[in-house]
């Protein structure tokens, strides 16, 4: 029941929902945390007195501020955040102190050479990109470990 109703939370927040339905919403938003907090008990560190979970009890403030939770989620960010790592993180040196700005370096090498290859090599050999886009990607792959090679190693 409990994870329900924070899901279901999670959706309604993204949703247009009307003024009388925001404001009434304070008590369940109250009761889901409270029932959290005795389904998942936590002992550790400073139990349940995380930012995190405080700013649950905020969103309702937050819809009534801004509107829908749709029009600021960071979720979308976070996904990008996600991807980009998983794409470029095995091309860097790993090391934590230089991990983003070296992801940020190798999606700029990718950039540079597909608009490079899109907009140089393709035209200069006659090839239609769109005919060849299984080639680009076996090029690009080619690419990723030649910038590997010169600038991690």
């Amino acid at each position: 029941m409990c994870m329900k109703q924070m899901l279901a939370f999670g959706q309604w927040m993204l949703e247009h929902n009307p003024k009388s339905e925001i404001n009434s919403a304070d008590k369940a938003v109250s009761a889901t945390l409270e029932l959290i907090k005795v389904v998942f008990p936590r002992t550790d560190g400073n139990g349940w007195k995380l930012p995190k979970f405080h700013l649950m009890k905020l969103v309702l403030y937050f819809i009534k501020q801004f509107g829908a939770g749709e029009q600021y989620t960071g979720q979308t960010g976070e996904r990008l955040l996600k991807s980009l790592f998983k794409k470029y993180a095995h091309l860097t040196q790993m090391h934590p102190s230089q991990l983003v700005v070296q992801v940020a370096a190798r999606r700029h090498e990718d950039l540079v050479l597909d608009h490079a290859f899109r907009y140089s090599v393709s035209p200069a050999l006659g090839l239609d990109i769109d005919e060849i886009a299984v080639k680009t990607k076996k090029w690009r792959i080619f690419c990723w470990r030649i910038s590997a090679h010169i600038w991690v190693c």
